[in-house]
């Protein structure tokens, strides 16, 4: 019986071995429907730029911006992000499709940074990175968490239009 733990600390390291084998994997297999490498959880971190798209679609957050879209009556998407995060990276590709979308014409993606600032994070009520808060104008047409399915990000933008 005393075994026991050495067993269970042996199948842990192995199965976090395999795990991180195939992330790596998965990495180097993947690519967007563009042929653009895709973001996984193993991406390093010296490719933070990567999560980028090669146009900048999304305009940092501030207060003055977005309530000038607002007053506008704009359609606009609040990307909660955190370069760290797996799951923003993968939101990106149907964010920018959405951007690029001539439906969503006028359409203004903020992007909030979920690390730097925490009080416009508690205006909106938000607990997570990846969260996606769709308005129009000043009305609030819906939100996604954590959400990477690109028809669901779509449907999330298409709520923006009058």
């Amino acid at each position: 019986m005393r075994h026991l733990p050495l067993i269970g600390l042996a199948a842990a390291a192995l199965s976090l071995a395999a795990c991180n084998q195939a992330q790596t994997e998965t990495a180097a297999d993947a690519t967007d429907m563009a042929g653009n490498e895709a973001m996984t959880p193993a991406t390093d971190a010296a490719h933070t730029d990567a999560m980028m798209p090669a146009h900048e679609v999304a305009a940092p957050f501030t207060q003055a911006a977005f309530e000038t879209a607002q007053r506008e009556n704009r359609p606009i998407l609040v990307d909660v992000y955190a370069d760290w995060c797996p799951v923003c990276a993968q939101q990106q590709p149907a964010i920018d499709a959405a951007a690029a979308d001539a439906a969503n014409h006028g359409l203004v993606v903020f992007r909030l940074d979920f690390d730097d600032q925490k009080d416009e994070q508690t205006q909106f009520q938000v607990t997570r990175q990846s969260t996606l808060i769709a308005f129009r104008g000043a009305n609030e047409t819906g939100r996604l968490i954590g959400e990477t399915d690109p028809q669901a990000i779509a449907a999330l933008v298409a709520s923006t239009r009058s």
